[in-house]
């Protein structure tokens, strides 16, 4: 072989390890999850329970919250290296918009809850709170 092949060929061996390296430190976020919302606005905190379900870069699963929250059920997103973001919408129809830092066997993030609605008609401004689960 020539010695520019030979180049060529530890180039692309170079770029395959990276790339295997590259995916097996970033922590897979598939699986349950239970922790703690707090909403710094309404001054409440509720338990919080996670089920994710992860492919490529979308996002989807269930949240169960605590009564003194409201907010869970379905919730689809995206994630992005070690940070995740995704939606879910309260009874009323309220988006609520959760970022979060994706960990070891953690996620820590905030929230922002927009009212929708006779809620956003009769001006309730915007809820925020922040939150964090373990496996």
């Amino acid at each position: 072989m020539s010695r520019i092949a030979n180049q060529v060929i530890a180039a692309c061996l170079c770029i395959c390890v990276i790339s295997a390296l590259f995916t097996a430190c970033r922590p897979e976020i598939k699986g349950p999850y239970r922790g703690i919302a707090n909403n710094r606005t309404g001054n409440v905190s509720a338990d919080i329970y996670l089920v994710l379900n992860e492919t490529g870069p979308v996002v989807t699963g269930t949240m169960y919250l605590g009564s003194a929250l409201t907010g869970g059920g379905n919730l689809s997103g995206r994630r992005d290296g070690n940070e995740v973001t995704f939606v879910t919408h309260d009874s009323l129809g309220g988006r609520i918009t959760w970022t979060g830092k994706v960990g070891r066997r953690s996620i820590e993030g905030s929230y922002v809850a927009e009212p929708a609605g006779l809620r956003a008609v009769l001006g309730q401004s915007n809820q925020y709170g922040d939150w964090s689960v373990k496996r």
